[in-house]
């Protein structure tokens, strides 16, 4: 279970900009969130069309698809 973190605004436009980086961390570490079941770490695709369907849902899966592609590219191993 992942706890849920919510920021709420001090109201001062001075904070304006650090709220939002902060948000915006937050966020992308809610998607980095560890899969304690695989112990895998989750993946999101920024762009899901990039991937041929299915998109990959963890980082080693995504590795091994770049990899493959990768070595098919060179016509062999990669260096």
């Amino acid at each position: 279970m992942t706890a849920q973190i919510d920021l709420v605004s001090t109201g001062n436009p001075d904070h304006v900009q650090l709220e939002t980086a902060v948000r915006r961390a937050l966020d992308q570490a809610r998607r980095q969130t560890i899969d304690a079941a695989t112990d895998a770490e989750s993946y999101q695709a920024g762009s899901p069309t990039d991937w041929a369907s299915p998109a990959p849902t963890t980082q080693d899966a995504a590795l091994n698809r770049l990899a493959a592609a990768v070595s098919g590219l060179l016509g062999g191993f990669i260096p």
